[in-house]
């Protein structure tokens, strides 16, 4: 595998992770945020 190769990959899986934690805050905070309010 080539440098730039692992480079892509590497940069492919941190834009994964950054996507997948935004949505899992979203995701967290949609359904955290009415429960707290009707409580």
């Amino acid at each position: 595998m080539t440098a730039s190769l692992s480079n892509f990959f590497l940069s492919l899986v941190a834009g994964g992770l950054v996507v997948t934690a935004i949505a899992l805050a979203v995701i967290f905070v949609s359904t955290a945020d009415p429960l707290k309010r009707s409580l």
